[in-house]
Formats: C-alpha cells, structure tokens, sequence
C-alpha cells in the first residue's frame, strides 16, 4: 500500500533531493531530519558551542547591506529540501575556525533550516569549496 503520508509532511520533500536514493525513516513512515549530510557535519561542531551562528538572516543582510564583504551565500542545489533547506551561508572569519583550531581566514559555512528558522553548522570552506 502506498505511504498515506501527504507531501506537507517530509516525505515528499526528501525524495526530492537529488542523489539521495532513500530517505532515513525514523520508523514512523517519517523520514529522519535534518538530513544525512547535515546530521552528520552538525555532530562534528555540537562539542564547539562558538560554531553557533545566532544573527538573523535580518541583521546578516544588514551588514551586507552596509558592505561587510564577510558573508556568502547561495542555493544548496542538489542538497536542497525544498521549503525546509534551500540555501547555505558562509561566513568570514568565524569564531568557531579557532576554536576548532583552524585557520581563521576560511569561512564557517552553514546551511539555513527555514522550519526551524536557524542556521545549521555544516562545515568550513576549505574542505566544502562553496566560496572562491
């Protein structure tokens, strides 16, 4: 029998992003959230309370607006969950390079959850190569 799941629901949305074959169940006939790839670069910064990125897209777009030259942005591509995922956010500079003890001129990158309307770490540019 076909998943009674309607599309306002996860499911839908998973099985839209391209290159993943499956969705993660949580055994519910819900797939897992946030998504494989995220889940698994969030685990990697959850021990580094600094790779938080607590402004708002508001205030981010403030300071681009003012001509901070410390921010990119751009869509996620085949990683996007439509109406749930759909854009990344890299940031210059960010603390969380040296609390990881990296280098602090890369950029801490994250991937913006509208659902939960926060950024989610996701990794450093150097390793993603999402900015030039």
């Amino acid at each position: 029998m076909a998943n009674a799941l309607s599309c306002a629901d996860r499911t839908c949305r998973c099985s839209q992003v391209v290159g993943v074959s499956t969705c993660p169940d949580t055994g519910n006939g819900v797939p897992a959230w946030p998504p494989r790839w995220l889940k698994e670069s969030e685990e990697r910064f959850e021990r580094y309370p600094t790779c938080q990125e607590t402004r708002t897209w508001a205030a981010i777009l403030q300071e681009i607006r003012g001509g901070s030259q410390n921010f990119k942005t751009g869509g996620l591509g085949k990683l996007r969950v439509k109406g749930e995922m759909e854009i990344w956010l890299c940031v210059y500079g960010h603390p969380c390079l040296q609390a990881m003890g990296g280098q602090g001129n890369d950029w801490m990158c994250y991937a913006f959850d509208k659902s939960g309307n926060k950024f989610r770490p996701w990794g450093i540019n150097s390793e993603l190569k999402l900015c030039r």
